[in-house]
């Protein structure tokens, strides 16, 4: 991250919002694959993605924002 954003969280309570800055950098791990099939030049390929959040997003100790994500990719690739 470039600037550090602010965000807005509900409180315990949930009766109101709260400001906090994001941190200017987060460590991601990703994990992927691929699997392909070849026609002539063109490629169609399937990748699946797995992405883990490893450090806070927020500069909070009392909030631990962490994620997982799944995802992929779908496509065809042209071989000049």
């Amino acid at each position: 991250m470039i600037n550090n954003s602010l965000g807005m969280y509900y409180n315990t309570n949930i009766q109101s919002l709260q400001g906090y800055e994001m941190r200017k950098t987060i460590f991601n791990l990703t994990t992927t694959a691929s699997i392909g099939y070849q026609f002539n030049k063109i490629e169609f390929f399937i990748e699946p993605k797995y992405w883990i959040n490893l450090s806070n997003a927020m500069n909070l100790n009392d909030l631990n924002h962490k994620y997982h994500l799944f995802g992929g990719n779908i496509g065809l690739a042209w071989r000049l």
